[in-house]
C-alpha cells in the first residue's frame, strides 16, 4: 500500500494493510482498501464513482487492471478490455 492513506471502513493503513488470502490490500480508492468487506459497506455513490473512474482508466490505486474487471464484473458492470 501507498499514498499515507487510511481506509474509511478497517482503518488499515500503508503501514498496517489489511490481509486477504496472504496479501496486503492496496487501494481501490484514497480512502477505500481492496478488502471485500470493506467494498461491501461502500454507499452506491462510491461504488458508482469507483466504476466511473474505471472506465475512465483513470483509477487512482494500485491494485492490477484484472482485479479491478473482477470486482467491476462481481458489480455487473461492462468492462472495456486491458490495455
Amino acid at each position: 500500500m501507498t499514498f499515507g492513506c487510511k481506509c474509511k471502513y478497517c482503518g488499515c493503513t500503508d503501514e498496517r494493510a489489511c490481509d486477504i488470502n496472504g496479501e496486503p490490500c492496496m487501494w481501490i480508492m484514497r480512502d477505500i482498501c481492496s478488502n471485500p468487506e470493506c467494498f461491501r459497506k461502500c454507499t452506491d455513490k462510491e461504488k458508482k464513482d469507483w466504476i466511473s473512474i474505471m472506465k475512465e482508466g483513470t483509477y487512482f490505486d494500485m491494485i492490477s487492471r484484472k482485479s479491478q474487471e473482477k470486482v467491476m464484473r462481481e458489480l455487473g458492470e461492462n468492462v472495456a478490455p486491458s490495455v
